[in-house]
Formats: C-alpha cells, structure tokens, sequence
C-alpha cells in the first residue's frame, strides 16, 4: 500500500512510517521546511499558492529520498505562519491536499498526527477530493482550539462553521475536524482509547460517539526510552531470556536506598499519584512479611501513615527524591509496581515501562486490559501482572501478601514472571503496529 503521512513534526508519528517502509509498503512524510532540512533536501519545481484569510502564501516543495530512507516532502512558505497558531494550521492542512492531488499514484491513504494538519479532511470534503484520512491519536496529540475569529481564515464556507464540520463549542477547533472527517481513527490500544475518552474533556463524548470508525492496535506507549539489555548506567545487564542479573539490581538498589539488604518480601514500588491510604489495614502486615516499600515520589503531608511505618519499621520504607518518573537504576531493582486504580495516560506508560524492564505490574480489574497485560498463573507459566480486586482488604492482601510473595519466593517462578513481563513489552513494537495497520485502516 501506499502512505502519506503528514505532521509538523516527525516525533509525532513516532517509528510507524519507518516500520512500514521495511515491511515493504510505500511510504512518504510531509512536513514543514526546518533549517536542518536544507543539508539533505532538494528544491523541487512544485510551486503552491496556498490561500490563508485574504493572504497568498507562496510554498516551494523541496524532497529528499533514498532506497533507505522514507521519502520526505517539506513545505517551505515564503511567509511562515506563526508557529502553534491557527494561520499555521491552515496553511499546512492545504499543503498536505495539495501535494497530495500532485503525487502519483495516488495515495490509499493520507494519516495525519497532530492537530495542525487537522483540517485537511474538511478541505477534502469541501472540494470533493478522493483521498481517504486517516488520524493517529495518542496521549500527546494536541488539540489546536482557536476562537470563531480565525474561522474567516480558512475561507471555507459559512456552514462549515457548524458541529458538523469545523465548530466545536464556539471555537475554531482542528482536532475535532479531523475526527470527525476522517475515514478511520487509530489508537495504541483498546484501554488506552476508553482512557483518552476519559482524559479529553469536552472531546470525550465525541470520541466515545466515534468509536465505530475507530481501530486499536498496538504500538509503544511509552515515550521513555531504555533497555536493560543495553544500558552501560545499570548495575547489571539483563534480558528476557536471562533475567538473572536483576538479582544483583536489586541487592545494589536496597544498599542506594539505604534499606535492609536481604528481603524475605518482595520490593514494591509504590505509583507517586498513590497514598498510604491505598494499601490502608494491609499495610503492617505487609511490612510483617519483610516487604520493602519504594515510594515513587518526595514525602508530602499526606504521608504521615507512612512516615508512623517506617518508623515502626527501619529500613523497610524509602521516598525517591523527585517526582520524576522512575529512572532505570530504580525499576531494574524492584519487583512489582502498583498502579492506581483508574489507569490514567502517565500510569498506562508507566506500566509499558515497568514491563520493559521485567517490573510486575499490579493493576485492578478492568475491561481492556487483554492488549496489556493478563493475570499472572506462576505455576502454568502464563500471565505477566496481577490483576486484583481494588479497594478490597482480601483482594489486596491475596494480591500483594499472598501471590506477590509467593511469587517473589521462588526463583524459577519470579524468573518466569520477569521474562514474560519483558516479552509482552517488546511485542509492543513499532514492527508489530506496522503489520496490523494495513488491515486496521481498510477494515
């Protein structure tokens, strides 16, 4: 198949149109013209007049490509539009019809990512274009929501300033545009899109409306990178098929953090959007069986519960320094993690993360969490998490007191656990979203 991607920026398509180069579709980038494009892109005769509000914007096409590499097609205006405003919005969603209608063959697909080519699928209803749209949504994409005066901007017609085409609580609002107009909308996953509906105010209900032009595949969550097989900072390397060398992580975590070496328990790392309310009556038992508490934040005064704990038991409890998201040094050397309830944009990364890095994730039930992760079965040798019962002084205790520790006990059975973890981490893949998209898009 052949694909055009369009955004202001490449981090914003993340590895998919790379991926689906070498899975051996045709792929090409549009983007703005950046100074760093000059030293590898070419001019090229394309001469677009592109109209914002009254104003005629002169645009060059400059390409670069190779047998290697994604072709890329940069725009560059004679006048940029301001960076971030709605005048840049509409200059760019016209640049990306327009080199659209010159490129042959013609695309089976244009995807979009970011709000600011956002209008392009209206400009291809309005003009009664063929190209079929497709917009990638993550947790980073923004929403670019201007006031009704930059609607004359766009010399659209009066009734595309509506509900139906660009209007969305009185703003000019290109998000919303592009959902609404085009053919299919692609998530990284199924919780991850009932997270986002969630997440996204006003926009909520109209994703949730939306949900029938809207695929889910899977690709990496997590913008943080790091790899325990690779990393040079780490104690010691690991990887899936031998997680071994967590085991000396973890002696050398315990001594940084200043707490007793040689746990019975397991070490537990504590979400920082979590109290000492969370783990409520358990909490001193848990700490009776020689658990060790990380807790992934600075003290704040609602930690008094766990400031009492630790002092009733010494070196079983330590705060991070920061409330910076845990760093390799650290999750390389705990066992499990436990997310909040309702899994929120910042704790499904945190979650892709931790598994990346052989960390159990503990999570409450909840609808779409197959994508993610599954219940863990030590003894057959399936599952990577443990899903429990939140809130629930049984379930917590079964969850944390009982098969956390059980598991943590066993080498063979925790070794089992952390590969597993590691594994469904990596077929989170940019590779793995580029052989599902082709079907997503077209089904």
């Amino acid at each position: 198949m052949r694909f055009v991607f369009a955004a202001t920026a490449p981090a914003a398509l993340g590895g998919l149109p790379a991926a689906l180069k070498k899975a051996g579709h045709e792929v090409a980038i549009i983007l703005p013209f950046e100074a760093g494009a000059a030293k590898v892109a070419k001019a090229t005769r394309v001469r677009l007049h592109l109209r914002v509000g009254a104003q005629s914007i002169l645009t060059t096409i400059h390409q670069a490509s190779s047998a290697q590499r994604v072709a890329c097609y940069v725009a560059k205006p004679e006048h940029a539009p301001t960076p971030g405003s709605a005048s840049e919005g509409i200059w760019f969603s016209q640049a990306v019809i327009e080199l659209a209608r010159r490129l042959t063959p013609t695309p089976d697909a244009l995807v979009l990512a970011g709000w600011q080519p956002g209008l392009a699928p209206v400009y291809n209803h309005a003009w009664h274009l063929p190209f079929s749209f497709v917009q990638l949504l993550d947790f980073q994409t923004g929403e670019g929501s201007f006031g009704p005066e930059e609607f004359a901007l766009t010399n659209l017609a009066g009734e595309y300033f509506a509900p139906s085409g660009v209007e969305f609580h009185g703003h000019l609002h290109f998000l919303k545009s592009a959902l609404l107009h085009a053919d299919r909308i692609v998530v990284p996953g199924g919780l991850a899109f009932r997270t986002m509906t969630e997440s996204r105010g006003q926009l909520g209900p109209l994703l949730a409306e939306l949900a029938g032009k809207t695929r889910a595949i899977a690709w990496p969550l997590s913008t943080e990178e790091g790899n325990p097989a690779t990393d040079a900072t780490l104690t010691q390397k690991y990887r899936a098929a031998s997680p071994s060398g967590k085991a000396i992580c973890r002696t050398a975590l315990l001594e940084k953090l200043g707490l007793k070496p040689e746990p019975r328990g397991s070490i537990l790392l504590l979400d920082r959007a979590l109290t000492a309310h969370t783990l409520g009556p358990i909490l001193d038992r848990l700490l009776g069986r020689d658990l060790r508490l990380v807790v992934a934040r600075a003290r704040t005064p609602e930690d008094a519960a766990l400031e009492i704990a630790a002092r009733r038991n010494p070196g079983q409890i330590a705060f991070l320094r920061d409330d910076q998201p845990p760093g390799p040094n650290v999750l390389t050397g705990v066992d499990a993690t436990l997310l909040p309830e309702r899994l929120t944009p910042a704790s499904l990364e945190a979650l892709e993360t931790a598994q990346r890095f052989g960390v159990i994730p503990i999570v409450s039930a909840q609808q779409g969490l197959e994508g993610l992760c599954t219940d863990l079965r030590p003894l057959v040798g399936t599952g990577d998490a443990i899903i429990c019962r939140w809130g629930d002084t049984d379930g917590w205790w079964d969850a944390l007191g009982v098969r956390l520790q059980g598991l943590t006990r066993v080498d063979a059975l925790r070794h089992g656990a952390v590969q597993r973890a590691m594994e469904r981490a990596a077929a989170r893949s940019w590779a793995g979203a580029a052989a599902e998209f082709p079907a997503a898009i077209t089904h």
